[in-house]
């Protein structure tokens, strides 16, 4: 399995790039009402662009490593909402979901 990783790895840059150009408009269009109604910063899209991406590299790589943080995020995604901070020192405390 190692050999396979380290080959896995070698692919990171090639699977971003593929990725990237197919979350962002996603991001965008699922974000841009709330952004408007709420007049939220640049930083809230930025924050959802990175996590959608996060979560379909994690998936990727889930022959790797068992997908966790961005898969318990894109639950929530999922449902209707958006993860927006979190209280406590990580992993203790609790995700802040809008």
């Amino acid at each position: 399995m190692r050999s396979e990783s380290i080959q896995r790895y070698d692919e990171w840059n090639d699977i971003v790039a593929y990725l990237k150009p197919r979350t962002e408009p996603l991001a965008i269009a699922k974000t841009m009402d709330v952004i408007r109604e709420n007049n939220l910063p640049k930083v809230f899209l930025d924050s959802v662009r990175w996590d959608l991406l996060h979560l379909c590299i994690e998936s990727e790589y889930a022959d790797c490593v068992e997908p966790d943080f961005y898969h318990n995020l894109g639950l929530w995604y999922l449902r209707g909402h958006f993860p927006c901070g979190w209280e406590g020192e990580f992993p203790e405390g609790s995700l802040i979901v809008y």
